[in-house]
């Protein structure tokens, strides 16, 4: 179902040395530990990218993980992935001018902001769209992406020893 923008989402993600990935203001643990996920997942596959989380932070969830500054300069250059967000007024951080921009979203559709809009509002969360990112692609997911404090609670029984579930559908 999900394969088709998956693999444009991946190509582009494969195309771009530099990518920045935002999330919504007032962050909950799913836009941040989806955007913290999708940023490792980013770096296990391609480590010599350069891959920015941004946005305030948020200090009842810092133990999330830490998210990056960045400049005009380098959001310019860069691949923009926005999560967790259905309206440009709502994303948190620097989004000004990316080189392209890439949304994907579990919320109802409210307005385009850019290039590729990936609107899944049938799924229960951001972390499960990134899922279906990883899981569609060649994108990287291993134990300490999946069980680590950058999924939230609701995705993180989808790793199991033995490898991961494909039916998540009702977390």
């Amino acid at each position: 179902m999900y394969k088709k923008v998956c693999k444009k989402i991946y190509k582009l993600i494969k195309k771009y040395d530099s990518i920045v990935i935002a999330r919504h203001v007032g962050p909950d643990p799913d836009a941040l530990g989806s955007q913290l996920a999708l940023k490792e997942s980013i770096l296990t596959t391609f480590p010599n990218k350069k891959v920015y989380a941004v946005g305030h932070p948020a200090s009842r969830f810092k133990y999330l993980g830490d998210l990056d500054g960045i400049d005009e300069e380098i959001m310019n250059k860069s691949l923009l992935i926005v999560l967790d967000t259905p309206n440009k007024n709502r994303v948190d951080g620097l989004i000004s001018s990316p080189a392209y921009s890439i949304k994907i979203d579990h919320h109802p559709y409210v307005e385009e902001f850019c290039n590729i809009e990936w609107i899944d509002d049938s799924s229960c969360s951001a972390a499960q769209l990134v899922l279906e990112l990883i899981f569609n692609t060649d994108l990287k997911l291993n134990s300490s992406i999946a069980v680590s404090h950058s999924f939230p609670n609701c995705v993180k029984y989808l790793y199991r020893p033995n490898g991961f579930c494909d039916y998540y559908r009702n977390c």
